[in-house]
Formats: structure tokens, sequence, C-alpha cells
């Protein structure tokens, strides 16, 4: 979070100000004595211009862990598209079975 408040040029009061969370809070957080509440890392993501993941991943965190929340990031893209082409599947399964019922149903006439 200091980092992107640095890219930013965000002071803690700006970062307040501008995400809602109190100075004190910001203090806090960025110290490592607080931890912030959920809605707190929307705010602050918000704020800074960036997602929830950016802001936890951007976090000076050891490299291993930021590489596994990479990875845990890319895994949940991969199946949120493999979530979209499974519903065009099945959309297409759906017109196919009804065509077919249709193509049965104009044989037995």
């Amino acid at each position: 979070m200091r980092r992107l408040m640095v890219e930013r040029g965000f002071s803690q009061s700006t970062l307040s100000r501008k995400s809602g969370v109190e100075r004190t809070s910001i203090c806090r957080i960025i110290s490592g004595k607080a931890r912030p509440r959920h809605e707190q890392i929307g705010w602050i993501a918000k704020a800074l211009g960036v997602d929830t993941f950016e802001l936890w991943t951007a976090a000076d965190q050891p490299d291993e862990v930021r590489k596994l929340l990479e990875q845990l990031r890319e895994a949940t893209d991969r199946i949120a598209s493999l979530e979209r082409d499974l519903e065009v599947t099945r959309a297409n399964a759906d017109r196919l079975a009804t065509e077919l019922r249709a193509a049965r149903g104009r044989r037995a006439t």
C-alpha cells in the first residue's frame, strides 16, 4: 500500500480523504498495527485506482507469497473463462436439443 501511495504522490491524509478511511486507521494499517476491514480494503483500493487484488499483491509481501497470489489470480481468471465457455456450451446444447426435437416431430408427421 505504501508503494502505491508513493507512486501516486499520496500522503496518508490524501489517501484518507479520497478513501473515507480515517487517517489514524491508514497509519495503523501501514504500520501493521491494524488489519483493514473488508470494506476499507475496497475503499482504499478504489482511492488508489487499483483492484483489491492488486492492493494485496502490492503489499510488502515475500516474493513467494506474491507469486502464489498471482497464480491464484490467474487460476481465478481461468475459472471465470471456463464458466463463460460452459454457459455458451449449455446454450448450444439446449438449442441443438430443441432443433432435434423439432426435426423428430416433423419426421413423425
